[in-house]
């Protein structure tokens, strides 16, 4: 019994410690043992094909703060301040991102965030994206997204692609925390209301307009501003009206390049991903991460 080819790495690196100790008719039945384990192990292994499913984007908000992703980011290096998480909030609609050093990741930070930091500033949003975390789950959370009348999604489990917007933000929120924090890591909560500034007056690619102007209808003023030459005509009582419905269609404008760039990003990943049906009774394979312990079929 000869193992497949693409096992005969595998193969040679399991043999060649046995080769030195066994020979003839012993080898050979070695050999039989050895592709039975080389065939178990090839069962591990993930099939080379093509990953089932397509992208199915989530639209882009009709207005801002009407969904919103959550998620919490850390655990981080004990702070000066003793804070060692960031909650963050992210806007489908604006793309603005509020975020929040915090000392614990308890339910009732998370809980409190959210009432102050989203609901009592900007109103309460329709459709809240979370993961599946305890917190996000609590009895407390829960009951107040129900008070507020809001629509809580949760990820599909170990795909946080769900909450998409709000992942890409904490790897940009943590790359730009790593270029400014000191050696010691003690003042990264002190950073973090610079770089989100910084993020939410930054031109995005894929809107065109900065988070900040999306969201105020301007853009924001600077020290650098305060130092120009400042013309009232604006902000008049006579342009307001007009500033108002520039933003708003800003805003559209904004949401047909989001759009245009998420259809692109969908036909890229279908693109190398195939579509799949399952009916009712059909025997599916069941994804069990990598653990350490016990796997929960075992236990």
């Amino acid at each position: 019994m000869t193992p497949p080819p693409q096992d005969t790495l595998v193969s040679r690196k399991l043999m060649t410690g046995f080769a030195r100790d066994f020979t003839g008719r012993e080898c050979t039945e070695m050999s039989f043992g050895m592709s039975c384990i080389v065939g178990s192990a090839k069962r591990r292994k993930s099939v080379p094909q093509r990953p089932p499913g397509r992208l199915v984007p989530i639209p882009p908000a009709t207005a801002p703060f009407h969904r919103i992703g959550i998620d919490l980011l850390g655990r981080f290096p004990k702070s000066a301040h003793g804070n060692k998480w960031i909650i963050v909030c992210t806007d489908y609609s604006t793309r603005y991102a509020i975020t929040k050093a915090l000392p614990t990741a308890e339910v009732d930070e998370i809980a409190k965030f959210l009432l102050e930091e989203i609901v009592l500033r900007h109103g309460a949003p329709r459709v809240i994206i979370t993961d599946r975390g305890a917190v996000f789950r609590s009895r407390l959370v829960s009951s107040l997204v129900n008070l507020c009348n809001i629509d809580h999604r949760f990820t599909t489990a170990y795909h946080p692609q769900t909450n998409g917007l709000t992942e890409r933000f904490n790897k940009t929120l943590a790359d730009m925390l790593s270029m400014y924090v000191d050696v010691e890591q003690k003042n990264w909560d002190e950073i973090l209301p610079f770089v989100t500034f910084a993020y939410n007056t930054a031109k995005q690619e894929t809107t065109g307009f900065t988070p900040f102007y999306l969201l105020h209808g301007r853009e924001a003023e600077t020290t650098l501003d305060t130092m120009l030459p400042f013309c009232p005509n604006d902000f008049d009582d006579n342009n307001i009206t007009k500033i108002a419905a520039r933003a708003e269609e800003s805003r559209q404008l904004a949401r047909v390049h989001t759009l245009r760039a998420q259809d692109k990003d969908r036909r890229r990943y279908d693109s190398k991903h195939q579509m799949v049906s399952y009916a009712p009774g059909d025997l599916v394979w069941v994804y069990t991460p990598v653990r350490k312990s016990v796997s929960p079929k075992n236990s």
